[in-house]
């Protein structure tokens, strides 16, 4: 594994919604636990040893269902949305944005029977797993970005959400 330079520059953005629930401190360690589970696997990253910065927007359902119909075509809220951009913007790597709809999390938490606060570093979680690069379209994928998500949950002492029961 490379060395970093420094931790990631983590912005979180209040865009709307009512996020007083929130834990800002907790934000920031899921998503560096993030950042560093995905920089342990993929020692040839683009980030390796550079400065990195990202952003995590906290947002409602407008928000995520007009990013959601211009970037995606689906005329829909969604609970996240990631948009990487891997890019060095100066001396800084921008691994780029995680947009988390209040309504979107309160509802998957509700659906899955896990608390708000859990699936919420979930999200994030997940989310900037997706701006290190990672996806989930295929089973083998899916295997590697779960057990990612796994490890780096399990580090702040949040259950696996795969192995939770769904409530329908």
């Amino acid at each position: 594994m490379a060395t970093k330079a420094e931790p990631p520059d983590i912005d979180i953005l209040v865009h709307a919604g009512d996020w007083g629930w929130t834990d800002e401190a907790r934000l920031r360690r899921a998503a560096m636990l993030a950042w560093e589970a995905a920089d342990a696997a993929d020692a040839d990253a683009g980030w390796q040893g550079a400065a990195v910065d990202f952003s995590i927007v906290l947002g409602d359902d407008a928000l995520l269902r007009e990013m959601n119909g211009k970037f995606r075509k689906r005329d829909e809220p969604t609970d996240i949305l990631s948009f990487p951009a891997q890019c060095f913007a100066g001396a800084r790597y921008q691994l780029g944005d995680v947009l988390l709809s209040e309504q979107g999390v309160l509802r998957g938490a509700k659906t899955r029977g896990r608390g708000r606060h859990d699936h919420l570093l979930h999200l994030v979680v997940h989310g900037v797993l997706h701006l290190c690069g990672y996806e989930h379209e295929f089973k083998q994928q899916a295997e590697r970005m779960e057990s990612l998500e796994i490890r780096a949950l399990a580090r702040m002492s949040v259950d696996n959400p795969y192995t939770l029961s769904v409530t329908q």
